[in-house]
């Protein structure tokens, strides 16, 4: 590389186009130059309408919960430190919501059980709004985000 010479070739927006266009829609977009930062996290009043359909065969795997040995790992440290846990199942699209309840359900584990919450279940997204709480690619934009975060702690509090 001693005898390398730089081109314009070499500049992101021209060596990995797809980037560089991705990076241009979000300086050009309005949307993106509205956003706001909160706690980490962008937020932007984006939208994208959830025009998948419901597939009622699927079903909640609690088998990939208990045999998760990054599960156990992290409740051996929670029991550990006397943390209180609870995993959530989170919500998606439509196309990826399975038909179980939200449970709690319990997780065995070698010093008592955990309690998980299928947040991902179709009864659960009944919350949702298809058009207009939605960011895209499974993720809630913050109309969406706030109505989770209401319900999911409604639902904690009263376990």
């Amino acid at each position: 590389m001693e005898d390398y010479r730089y081109t314009y070739n070499d500049l992101p927006f021209i060596k990995f186009k797809w980037l560089g266009a991705e990076l241009a829609k979000k300086i050009m977009s309005k949307p993106h130059r509205n956003a706001t930062l909160s706690y980490s996290q962008l937020r932007f009043a984006k939208t994208a309408t959830d025009n998948t359909k419901l597939d009622t065969t699927i079903q909640l795997n609690l088998e990939k919960y208990k045999s998760s040995t990054w599960l156990v790992k992290i409740f051996e440290l929670c029991n550990k430190n006397n943390i209180t846990v609870a995993v959530v199942e989170m919500h998606g699209y439509k196309k990826t919501r399975n038909r179980d309840s939200i449970g709690p359900y319990k997780l065995p584990f070698s010093e008592g059980h955990y309690p998980l919450y299928n947040f991902n279940s179709q009864s659960f997204g009944r919350v949702f709004n298809d058009s207009t709480d939605w960011i895209g690619n499974n993720h809630l934009n913050k109309n969406g985000a706030e109505k989770f975060t209401k319900h999911l702690y409604e639902k904690l509090l009263q376990d």
